[in-house]
């Protein structure tokens, strides 16, 4: 609720005190946001003035020069800048294990030391957000601005600074470069989405995040659990990371900014191609565009195809978390797509949401697993099951009250109903075009189930402020 705080009087600086001059404006959202990101922790300030300095200035060069090989001089410095800091900050002590593992497997007792490193919040969001600038200028599909404080508040533009969506200088430039108004109806459409999203933070992320923290730590060795908390963490990260950005959206719409859609209902696809256009698109996006394409796309061989995926979703595996289980995740994701795109693989059900649903869930556990020991034995016991466990049930239940159960239980059929019936829409498309009295109803449920659910002695953090 601290968030609500700072919002709330942002909002009226930027809408009442501030002039009505884009110059002004672009200023304090910036300066805002700096101190928005100081609040986590004031010593990364230096990390992202300087990442963000450093490619505008790049950028520059870039638009400059004519000279073929200055500007891949300049690109190949912003990518090293970049993937440099995510490397140092945030993948150094997993190669350094990586590495002490096969030096010990060598029959060697040397080994290197790991550095006790704090993961800046939001890093992975920041600079692949800066690279795409770098990149699009180098590729002449955006043209390098000329103005500091422009380029600083497209990077740090708070309500998407920390988990995104990604966005592209192409959409976001122009319109900080634009003038700005109040708009009721942009409120309106922003708050619907907030509300949105806190209650599918709050009342369903949270909330499933007790069991699954429960079976994840406690009840691993039981198989039939396994399966049921891996399923309850298929449905706790999508409302977990979906919220954030329903958020974010539906924040800077109010201040009369565009994001771009970052969800769309992904667990309805029925293929997993579907599924990866709709699930994290920004970040998807990044990878088909930076990644997947220049590394030759399906122009190439079937082999070459097969690989540039399997490289594509590796490396999108790493981004999330410096562990082979990410690895494992992406690889076998990279499989199945593969299978089903060019294998010609069909699935013969006359739903095949279902099963996208079904095997996408399954593979939330090594996403989820806190490290290969654990993921090969939840595994192991997920195989070994012969019946359903209720006994299992039981004991996980003592440790939560029935009236706690009860009350999930309905919210998590609204929630699962709502979604059903918004398909391809997010929640401000859909509700808009109900009566008032269900609209109401509908605002009342929510508010009503954020209040109870609220947490009063915790802050609630999102499971994508990791990555």
């Amino acid at each position: 609720m601290n968030f609500l705080f700072f919002f709330a009087i942002f909002f009226t600086f930027y809408w009442r005190i501030i002039p009505k001059n884009t110059q002004l404006q672009n200023c304090f959202i910036c300066f805002a946001s700096l101190i928005f990101y100081s609040v986590w922790d004031y010593r990364f300030l230096v990390l992202i003035l300087f990442s963000t300095t450093s490619d505008f200035l790049l950028a520059q060069w870039l638009e400059r020069s004519s000279s073929s090989f200055k500007r891949k001089l300049f690109l190949w410095n912003s990518i090293v800048l970049n993937i440099g800091v995510l490397l140092v900050f945030k993948y150094y002590n997993f190669f350094i294990e990586s590495l002490n593992v096969c030096i010990g497997i060598a029959g060697s007792k040397n080994s290197f030391s790991t550095l006790n490193i704090i993961l800046p919040i939001g890093i992975s969001f920041y600079t692949f957000q800066s690279l795409s600038y770098t990149i699009d200028v180098y590729r002449r599909k955006t043209v390098a601005i000329d103005s500091w404080i422009l380029f600083c508040t497209y990077i740090t533009f708070f309500p998407q600074l920390i988990a995104g969506p990604i966005e592209r200088a192409s959409n976001m430039l122009p319109q900080f470069k634009a003038e700005r108004s109040f708009n009721v109806q942009k409120m309106i459409n922003g708050g619907r989405l907030i509300l949105w999203g806190f209650f599918k933070k709050i009342v369903i992320a949270d909330q499933l995040g007790i069991w699954v923290d429960l079976i994840y730590s406690d009840f691993s060795s039981n198989g039939t659990l396994v399966i049921f908390g891996t399923f309850l963490f298929g449905v706790q990260i999508y409302a977990d990371f979906s919220a954030y950005s329903d958020i974010a959206i539906g924040t800077a719409r109010m201040l009369a900014i565009n994001l771009s859609k970052n969800f769309i209902t992904p667990y309805q696809s029925k293929t997993f191609q579907e599924f990866w256009s709709r699930w994290h698109i920004s970040l998807s996006n990044w990878f088909r565009d930076y990644v997947y394409i220049p590394l030759g796309g399906n122009k190439q061989s079937l082999c070459s195809t097969y690989k540039n995926i399997f490289t594509t979703f590796i490396l999108s595996g790493l981004w999330h978390g410096a562990s082979f289980t990410f690895v494992i995740w992406g690889a076998v994701h990279s499989a199945l797509l593969i299978a089903e795109k060019y294998l010609k693989f069909k699935f013969n059900f006359s739903n095949n949401s279902y099963l996208v649903f079904l095997l996408v869930c399954f593979l939330w556990l090594p996403f989820r697993a806190e490290s290969i020991t654990h993921l090969t034995k939840m595994i192991y016991n997920v195989f070994e099951i012969k019946f359903i466990d209720f006994l299992a049930f039981a004991e996980l239940g003592k440790l939560i009250s029935i009236n706690q159960l009860m009350l999930l239980a309905c919210m998590l059929g609204v929630f699962i109903l709502l979604e059903l019936k918004m398909k391809r829409k997010d929640f401000n498309e859909w509700v808009q075009t109900k009566s008032l009295s269900l609209r109401w109803s509908i605002y009342y449920v929510l508010i009503f189930s954020i209040v109870l659910f609220s947490p009063m002695d915790s802050k609630p953090n999102f499971i994508y402020f990791q990555f």
